[in-house]
């Protein structure tokens, strides 16, 4: 028996500009979600110094999920 293949998702840079858009579109109706994402940006900003790692990739495929998209996973991209 294998184990099961971890599903990975890298962030890209389009990702903030989608998160970004919803937020000057959408965000005044979900105030509390907005308020969330925000929370997250700004602890990564001042907190983690901005660090790239496994808990920043996974909270962008989170917040995408969120708002409606339907983020790729890293398998799913190649294919494409």
């Amino acid at each position: 028996m294998g184990r099961k293949q971890k599903q990975i998702y890298t962030a890209t840079p389009e990702d903030n500009i989608r998160i970004r858009e919803w937020m000057d579109k959408e965000g005044q109706h979900n105030n509390k979600l907005m308020l969330q994402i925000l929370e997250f940006y700004f602890g990564w900003i001042f907190e983690h110094n901005r660090k790239e790692d496994s808990i920043y990739h996974n909270s962008i495929y989170r917040i995408l999920q969120a708002i409606g998209e339907k983020p790729l996973l890293d398998k799913e991209k190649l294919k494409t």
